[in-house]
């Protein structure tokens, strides 16, 4: 959906935006390991008594100690950062909105208290990145992925490094963090920014090391080329034997296993199998909602194929030639 011929899809979505913040400058923050939605996904749980050791969080599973906790007090300490970031943009650029967008596992409590003490500071995770990306002047992060979604799309961005730990931030964040700006401080980040909104400043020059992690920039979509793999792995399958009626029943219930398991998990607290978890990241969509985007992706390739949509599920539509 970044590739320049699928621009239009997104284009209804663009005008809404600009229409409804203006020129805008997009925050993009990433600060899911220590506040995280739920205190259990975070890389500590909430201690509950003084002095006591916390135990590891999900997002600590595989690491050591002493790596787990440094780099809780090196993201900590960008999390300060950005939280002293926002009002001192909002005061730096006056002719521009602040869009704060958290991360989709990011409580949003912190976000909405800072921007009630501004004027021009709203915090939304609503939509798709992409049109946001589209519709923004420039693009704030530290080892965010939309940092290079945004190179890609041809959007400036900056890395705001304020507290930065090579150790951390080259193996976690290196390329959206390369793909961008760095900025070390706020007047650096503000000169840099102003350069940018100027139109003195554009994207980083670094095409050779984008081209090495990410394919298909031209050429086959990548929907059509999963095609060509699924159609493969099909054709293939025609020519093996038949699984014996043991392994079959064995996959079989393996699945209904599985998907036993996730339904009791999603009555656990602080699982992120609960409803309530999942329409925080995905919210709901209707069918009528889902037709219309199927159709905006003909117009945007020029497709004349007829397709229908059907709802198979609360989650699984199935898209069909008529």
């Amino acid at each position: 959906m970044l590739r320049p011929e699928m621009h239009g899809f997104f284009e209804d979505e663009v005008a809404k935006l600009r229409n409804t913040y203006g020129d805008f400058i997009l925050i993009n923050t990433n600060f899911n390991h220590i506040n995280a939605f739920y205190p259990v996904q975070g890389l500590f749980l909430p201690v509950t008594k003084p002095g006591e050791i916390p135990k590891f969080g999900r997002s600590a599973r595989g690491m050591t100690r002493e790596f787990a906790e440094g780099f809780r007090d090196h993201k900590q300490g960008i999390f300060e950062n950005f939280k002293k970031l926002i009002p001192s943009l909002e005061s730096a650029f006056p002719g521009y909105t602040i869009v704060v967008r958290p991360h989709p596992t990011e409580k949003h409590e912190v976000y909405h208290d800072i921007a009630a003490q501004c004027e021009r500071v709203h915090v939304t995770n609503e939509g798709n990145v992409i049109p946001w990306l589209r519709a923004a002047k420039a693009l704030i992060h530290n080892g965010c992925t939309t940092g290079v979604e945004a190179f890609v799309m041809h959007l400036p961005a900056i890395s705001y490094r304020a507290t930065a730990n090579d150790y951390y931030d080259c193996g976690f964040y290196g390329l959206p963090n390369q793909l961008s700006h760095q900025c070390f401080n706020f007047e650096e980040l503000r000169k840099t920014l102003e350069s940018i909104l100027s139109e003195e400043l554009g994207t980083v020059d670094n095409n050779s090391l984008i081209d090495h992690y990410l394919a298909a920039r031209s050429g086959p979509l990548a929907c059509e080329r999963i095609v060509d793999v699924l159609e493969k792995i099909s054709a293939d399958q025609f020519r093996r034997p038949e699984p014996a009626l043991k392994d079959r029943m064995d996959g079989c219930l393996r699945a209904t296993t599985r998907r036993l398991i996730k339904r009791f998990l999603s009555y656990l607290p602080d699982s992120h199998n609960r409803p309530e978890f999942h329409r925080h990241r995905y919210p709901d969509i209707s069918l009528a909602a889902m037709s219309e985007r199927v159709l905006r992706i003909k117009q945007a390739l020029g497709d004349s194929n007829e397709l229908k949509v059907k709802q198979i599920s609360k989650e699984t539509f199935q898209i069909s030639p008529e």
